[in-house]
């Protein structure tokens, strides 16, 4: 009574650090997150997980009530459920985990990586059977592969997959040459999905080697153990060494374990710090782009343009603009466009490429990028007359030529070649064949081994517009007005 015995508290002392020493394999880990999908009212027991997984779930379900029955699994929507509660997501940043880094690995004689290697089976063994029967009928593989379903999928997806063979069994025989121009609808959508599959297969392989270049931990743990030696101590293996004792009132020496191991920490408080500052709002490019009232109007390419635009491209003419910019921030962070850097650039580039956010259709004809008119149009795809107007700029950063095309629907999975307006008429495409461009297929490749990635050319020259300029537009066309919307975002994002 009276407040006797009782201690004041704040509200964020009611969760402290949890320390976890993980010692469960990655592959189980891997698995108990994807098990963690799969939980129901009937299946949500959090005893069945492992120690790391299941506190991140025990602090991801409370952000349901328990009468609800609903339960978080280790997915996007659950970590994006307790982004606007303040205990749950600070209980989460509290959990401090010991475990193996993912810059060490162990290498085996064969030069391998045993704890990836063990996920090899999850990662593509399912996309491998597919694939075997797919293109090749072989019907043992398409077994192994249902037996994995629930029970109540067997049939239907084999009685799909069985369809799918057909549909392939009936390809043209020298489709692989021009697939869009030889296969139908379709079989195109057929076409699309072996592609995904063999991707699929072929991307973890990628990814292993890129993951056993990135290996630094075991070098840099055993060169501080080098330098860390006491003086006239001989080196492992007979190696020599000028390293000295440091005074005895230094700094303690720099370690890393021999192991691998250390402690890690969630960074989604930092992160939500940094992406407040840097986030792009409707009045964020009002203020920076100088332009309030409605967007998308078609304006600049004259009364014929501008009447057109409204009446064949009504999901875009004056499109909603928090609409516009849900898009927009959706598919820079789905192709990794993400640094301010990154997004000035990015922005700088399309708000001159769509004439000011007033189109996503180029305002010229396109009869320049006809054969026998442009001297790059038979290379790049443009090979009969009427190509030009058909492959003519589209989306925010101007697409063109029909080889973009093919690319653009090869990645999409979407048939741009045969319908290209699709990329202006609707706004998810225009952003999207944007980003895709930006990572994929702007004109620079050999400077910084960039590729075609124009992040790349970024990450090494942070201010250098007309790089980038050039491998968006191909030359320094609107450069000055590319670099004034630039030092517009810096200097609102307070960038040096």
């Amino acid at each position: 009574m009276n407040g006797e015995g009782a201690k004041r508290v704040c509200c964020w002392d009611w969760f402290d650090f949890t320390q976890i020493k993980e010692t469960s394999t990655l592959k189980d880990i891997y698995l108990d997150a994807d098990k963690s999908l799969k939980r129901n009212k009937d299946n949500h027991s959090l005893s069945q997980y492992k120690p790391t997984i299941k506190e991140t779930l025990s602090i991801l379900d409370k952000q349901h009530p328990v009468e609800t029955n609903i339960y978080t699994g280790i997915k996007e929507a659950s970590f994006k459920g307790i982004a606007d509660k303040p205990m749950l997501f600070t209980a989460l940043s509290r959990v401090l985990v010991n475990y193996e880094s993912e810059w060490y690995s162990e290498i085996d004689a064969e030069g391998k990586m045993p704890k990836w290697e063990a996920l090899n089976s999850e990662m593509t063994e399912k996309a491998k059977n597919v694939l075997m029967y797919l293109k090749e009928a072989d019907e043992a593989k398409c077994d192994v592969y249902v037996n994995t379903l629930a029970a109540d999928e067997q049939k239907s997806v084999k009685r799909g997959l069985e369809e799918l063979r057909k549909g392939i069994a009936r390809f043209p025989a020298d489709y692989i040459d021009s697939p869009t121009e030889k296969l139908s609808k379709g079989q195109l959508d057929i076409y699309f999905l072996l592609k995904q599959l063999e991707k699929q297969v072929t991307a973890w392989e990628k990814t292993k080697e890129k993951i056993k270049k990135m290996l630094w931990w075991d070098d840099v743990a055993k060169g501080l153990a080098k330098l860390n030696q006491p003086k006239n101590t001989p080196p492992e293996n007979g190696e020599t060494t000028n390293t000295i004792t440091p005074p005895a009132d230094t700094t303690p020496p720099a370690t890393l374990s021999a192991d691998g191991k250390a402690w890690f920490v969630h960074p989604i408080q930092i992160m939500s710090i940094v992406n407040e500052k840097y986030q792009i709002t409707t009045d964020f490019l009002e203020k920076v782009m100088n332009k309030t009232g409605k967007w998308f109007n078609g304006k600049g390419g004259g009364k014929t343009f501008e009447e057109n635009f409204r009446l064949n491209y009504p999901d875009i003419y004056q499109i909603d603009k928090t609409l516009f910019v849900s898009l927009l921030n959706k598919s820079l962070k789905k192709f990794n466009i993400i640094t301010p850097y990154q997004k000035a650039h990015f922005l700088a580039q399309c708000f001159h490429e769509s004439a000011g956010f007033e189109s996503t259709l180029e305002f010229s004809s396109g009869n320049n990028y006809e054969p026998g008119v442009h001297k790059d149009a038979i290379k790049n795809g443009n090979t009969k007359k009427g190509d030009g107007p058909k492959y003519k700029g589209r989306g925010l950063i101007q697409l063109t030529w029909k080889n973009n095309y093919s690319k653009f629907s090869n990645y999409e999975g979407v048939d741009f070649v045969a319908n290209p307006d699709l990329i202006a008429q609707n706004m998810k495409y225009s952003i999207d064949v944007s980003c895709w461009f930006w990572r994929f297929n702007g004109g620079i490749y050999k400077k910084y081994n960039a590729n075609g990635d124009i992040n790349i050319l970024i990450d090494n020259e942070k201010d250098n517009v007309i790089l980038v300029t050039k491998a968006v537009n191909g030359g320094t066309n609107g450069l000055d007005h590319r670099i004034s919307i630039f030092n517009k975002i810096k200097e609102e994002w307070e960038l040096e």
